[in-house]
Parts: structure tokens; sequence; C-alpha cells
């Protein structure tokens, strides 16, 4: 009884009286399959006690209850799924901040870092060739150190006797 055409065959005679063909097709079925002669009975039974019930008038607001309560339960629905989000989002909510702050973080630690190991072999690097020239020179070279500093703060001024030789 799991055959698609006897399933489809019933219900359309829920709906409706069925047609010649459709029952020379479910004469044909209850033939091949005769355990299905009982339920096909019963269904026929049903369907002429149906038939005479009187139709029961519908409220005037039939449809707007019907909608109200599609969206009541849509509501409990929408309700459900978000207590379980509060549920469980809070726990993890941080999670994904918190990552994002760590990997900021370290970023910034690993970038200083860096920054300051370059800096110290610029440093390093500047101060060989001075260190080289201290160690060779004599002592002379620093009592004039002071005068010798002035003369690279003052700005150049041009020769005018020698500018004169020139032209």
């Amino acid at each position: 009884m799991n055959d698609p055409l006897y399933h489809q065959l019933r219900e359309l005679s829920w709906r409706r009286k069925l047609t010649d063909a459709e029952e020379a097709q479910i004469r044909a079925f209850l033939a091949a399959h005769p355990e299905a002669q009982t339920d096909w009975e019963r269904e026929v039974g049903l369907n002429r006690l149906l038939e005479h019930l009187p139709d029961v008038p519908v409220a005037s607001n039939f449809t707007a209850r019907v909608l109200q309560a599609v969206e009541r339960e849509a509501g409990q629905q929408a309700r459900a799924a978000k207590f379980m989000r509060k549920l469980w989002w809070p726990a993890v909510g941080w999670l994904p901040r918190a990552a994002v702050v760590a990997v900021v973080l370290c970023i910034g630690v690993f970038g200083y870092h860096h920054h300051r190991v370059t800096v110290r072999k610029q440093m390093a690097k500047s101060l060989a060739p001075v260190s080289n020239i201290i160690s060779f020179t004599s002592l002379e070279i620093w009592e004039h150190f002071d005068d010798i500093n002035r003369l690279s703060q003052t700005p150049p001024q041009a020769d005018r006797e020698l500018l004169a030789l020139r032209y």
C-alpha cells in the first residue's frame, strides 16, 4: 500500500468524485493487491458519510484568525531560537573579540621588538667607525672639540675675496 498511484487516487477521492479512467485504475490496482480492498472500501464509505454532512458556516474573521495563529506560532519559534542563541552565544561571544585583541597585541609587541632590534643594529653600525677613529687619534683632538663643534653649527659664509678672484 505504499504505491504512489494508490495514495494519489485516494487523495483525489477525498476532494472529488473519481473519473471513469481513475476508477478503472483503482480497480486494476485492487485486483493486483487484494489486501488493499478493505482499506479502499473504508475510504469510500467515509467519503460518502462526509458528503452528507452539512457545510459548517465559517466565521467572517476566519482568515484573520488563521493568520494570527500562524504569526503566533512563528513568533514562538523565533523566541525559542533566540532563547537558544542567548544560552550559547554569550558563552562564546567574547571569544572572537578576545582572539582579535590577542592578535593585535601580538603584532604590536613583535613590531615594537623588531623596531628596537633594528634601531640597535643601526646604532651599532654607526658607532663602529667612531670607535675606530677614537682609538687611533690622540687626546689633542678633544681639546678643541667645542670650537670645532661650534663651527659646524654656524651657517657657512661665502669668502668674498675668493669669489672676486674667480670672476
